[in-house]
């Protein structure tokens, strides 16, 4: 995307009722919608957001459970939380947008995808969490206070994307270490029939999803296109801005056809 600046563009919040929860959302900009679903911290407008914002219609969704909301101890599932959301998107933007989801976010977003692919019109999976290593552990409330550094690149330039209190780290920690199974075969068995646009992208640094895990995607569907962000590690959004604008807007405007074809694995600069 081109550059200029973005300190002009401002994200208004608001709340959205869906499935008996009342939801807290943030958007900026006019086009078409993007509705993106954040990782464990909680949400947040990165960088990447805002650039985004001055050709796309941006949502950003706070699931249930995640910030000043209550405990969510009724969602059962991700799969089940994709349910609250794809009700709580097509409250704001109408039936048809692309969802992409960060970490946590992003199996959420798979399942959107899975159970609704007559309404969303194209999935990205930003440092996924679909598939995971066998290593995988859950965040702590702790690690994700203290601990964000390991989550970058440059840990050097880490700073933390959300003002977390323990208390409500310990929330989101309890919550994502719930529903975040290490393995979720149904979902594994949907991608390969999977038919949504669908792109993965990781960080060539990130150490939570390494990209070994890219081959994965790729052995259940091929027509899921892997790119990975070269020195990235899992905090996209924030470390690689342009990187991840300028996919994600490609994406949006042309789906697959000018984003990569199926000979090419792809290390976007």
């Amino acid at each position: 995307m081109p550059a200029e600046s973005t300190t002009h563009i401002t994200f208004t919040e608001n709340t959205v009722t869906a499935d008996g929860f009342d939801i807290r959302y943030a958007e900026a900009g006019q086009g078409a919608p993007l509705v993106f679903l954040h990782g464990a911290g909680g949400l947040v407008v990165a960088p990447a957001h805002r650039m985004l914002a001055r050709e796309f219609r941006v949502v950003l969704i706070e699931i249930p459970g995640f910030g000043a909301s209550a405990p969510n101890r009724r969602s059962t599932s991700t799969k089940e939380l994709a349910t609250t959301v794809h009700e709580a998107a097509r409250g704001v933007v109408g039936d048809r947008y692309t969802v992409i989801g960060t970490s946590f976010g992003s199996r959420i977003a798979s399942w959107v995808a899975v159970q609704h692919p007559d309404e969303v019109e194209g999935l990205m999976m930003l440092a996924p969490t679909g598939i995971l290593p066998g290593t995988f552990e859950p965040p702590t409330g702790e690690r994700m206070v203290n601990g964000i550094r390991h989550l970058y690149a440059h840990p050097e330039t880490a700073r933390p994307l959300v003002d977390l209190d323990l208390e409500t780290a310990n929330k989101h920690a309890e919550l994502v270490g719930r529903l975040l199974t290490p393995r979720d075969a149904e979902l594994e068995d949907a991608y390969r029939t999977l038919t949504v646009p669908t792109v993965v992208l990781i960080g060539t640094e990130d150490r939570r999803t390494p990209t070994s895990l890219g081959r994965r995607y790729v052995e259940l569907n091929r027509e899921i296109a892997v790119l990975f962000v070269y020195d990235a590690g899992h905090v996209l959004e924030e470390e690689r801005p342009e990187a991840v604008a300028d996919v994600i807007a490609n994406f949006a405007r042309h789906k697959l056809g000018v984003l990569v074809n199926n000979a090419d694995n792809r290390l976007f600069p």
